[in-house]
C-alpha cells in the first residue's frame, strides 16, 4: 500500500478483489497515488458501493487517470450512479470506461455519457453484461453513435445477446457517423452474420 500512495511510475494498477477489509484498506493508498492511468476494480461478491465511495478523492481528483474498468458480479446501481456522478466532477474527461461481466444500468451510463459534457469518454466498454435481449437496449447506444458532438471512437459490446434489430441499429448509426470508429467489437452476439453484411 506504501509503495502505490508513494510511486510516480506505477500505470496500471488491477485489483481483483479479495478481504474486503484489507482492499478497503489498500483503497486508502490508491487515493493517494498520482501516477495510475488505468484502474481496474474488479470486485467479485464484494458490496462495490463502499469499494468507489472510499475511491472518491481518487475518482475525482486524479489528473492522470484515464481508464476506469470496473466489474465481474454485482455493481449495484447505487455504486454506478456513485462512479458517474465523481467522473462528472472531474476536470477532465477520462479517455475509457469499461464495465465488464456484471448486470449495470445500460440506459443510466449510456445517458450521462450523452448529457454530461464531462463524461465524454472516447471509448466506452460493456463487455459480457447481458445487454441485448431486448432491441430498445441499443436505441440510446445508436443515438451516441450517430452523435458528431461527442468523442466516442471506440465501442466494445462482446459477449452480449444483441439481436438483429439493435445490430440493424447499431450498423445504421456507424454508417450515418460524420466519421469513422476506431474500434468495434461485437463478437459472440446473435446477429453477427448479419452485422457482418
Amino acid at each position: 500500500g506504501r509503495a502505490i500512495a508513494s510511486s510516480t511510475k506505477l500505470i496500471s494498477l488491477w485489483i481483483d478483489c479479495g478481504h474486503r477489509a484489507r482492499v478497503l484498506q489498500l483503497l486508502e493508498y490508491v487515493n493517494q497515488n498520482r501516477s495510475v492511468e488505468l484502474l481496474r476494480l474488479w470486485a467479485f461478491d464484494l458490496p462495490t458501493l463502499d469499494l468507489f465511495q472510499r475511491l472518491e478523492p481518487f475518482l475525482k481528483n486524479s489528473d492522470k487517470l484515464k481508464c476506469i474498468n470496473a466489474g465481474l458480479g454485482t455493481v449495484e446501481d447505487a455504486a454506478i450512479r456513485f462512479v458517474m456522478n465523481a467522473l462528472a466532477q472531474r476536470q477532465t474527461s477520462l479517455d475509457k470506461i469499461v464495465f465488464g461481466c456484471c448486470q449495470i444500468d445500460f440506459d443510466y451510463v449510456l445517458s450521462r455519457i450523452k448529457n454530461d459534457p464531462m463524461i465524454n469518454p472516447k471509448s466506452v466498454s460493456f463487455e459480457d453484461n447481458n445487454i441485448g435481449y431486448m432491441d430498445d437496449d441499443c436505441v440510446l447506444l445508436s443515438e451516441i453513435i450517430a452523435d458528431n458532438n461527442l468523442s466516442l471512437e471506440e465501442i466494445g459490446l462482446a459477449y452480449n445477446p444483441i439481436g438483429h434489430g439493435g445490430l440493424r441499429s447499431i450498423a445504421t448509426a456507424i454508417a450515418n457517423r460524420g466519421r469513422a470508429l476506431k474500434f468495434l467489437s461485437i463478437g459472440g452476439s446473435l446477429g453477427w452474420e448479419e452485422m457482418k453484411n
